[in-house]
């Protein structure tokens, strides 16, 4: 082989070399560029959709608390003013528990990756969860509430415990599940950085062409 068939052959195999890396490098980026899109499309919505309903929720709390307090002091109070806003901020937390089931639903069928896939079906289901516990909470919640409007309210010392022990656990589960989302919108973009691997282990030793052009 002369002189110029190695140089050409040294030449080829560079060429090669640099279009694999390109290559891996396009599939990185594309990658990427869906794992960032996934996050601006369904991860910080969701995340935005769980915090309003923690918000909400603990409003709900205050709210209740207030009117319980209301029932025992009547004097400076309105009861029926609290109760009608407990009663509209429960309708827009089961709105936005609803919303946030379908930004779940959403993110399963249009993952990108088996592991996103798997994260939004594990929202959907705490989701689904503190749906199914937030209206029992507040089923609880409308009876005290309809006790005091009425004046009726013996016997409702252990239920206005249940509802003290269903809003710490709402409370907990909707915290947790913030605290998954934020991880889960952190943690993409780690994996090609773990996997990076430096150019040099792709370049092809030319040595021994050059060794025996010699």
């Amino acid at each position: 082989m002369s002189i110029f068939q190695r140089i050409y052959v040294i030449v080829a195999l560079i060429a090669l070399t640099a279009a694999s890396i390109a290559g891996i490098a396009v599939t990185k980026m594309v990658q990427i560029g869906n794992e960032l899109e996934e996050i601006a499309h369904e991860d910080i919505p969701l995340t935005e959709k769980v915090t309003a309903i923690t918000l909400h929720q603990l409003e709900q709390a205050i709210l209740l608390e207030r009117t319980l307090r209301g029932a025992s002091l009547q004097a400076g109070t309105d009861v029926a003013r609290d109760a009608a806003a407990f009663t509209k901020l429960a309708h827009k937390v089961d709105k936005e528990i609803k919303e946030g089931e379908e930004l779940a639903q959403h993110g399963i069928d249009y993952a990108h990756s088996e592991a996103a896939r798997e994260e939004f079906t594990r929202v959907l289901g705490l989701l689904k969860k503190i749906e199914k516990e937030h209206k029992t909470y507040e089923e609880h919640a409308f009876e005290v509430i309809k006790a005091i409007e009425t004046g009726n309210t013996a016997g409702m010392d252990e239920l206005v415990v249940t509802i003290e022990h269903e809003q710490d656990q709402l409370d907990k589960e909707l915290h947790d599940l913030l605290i998954e989302l934020e991880n889960s919108r952190r943690n993409p973009l780690k994996p090609p950085c773990r996997t990076r691997k430096p150019v040099s282990g792709w370049l092809p030793s030319s040595a021994p062409l050059l060794r025996s052009s010699a």
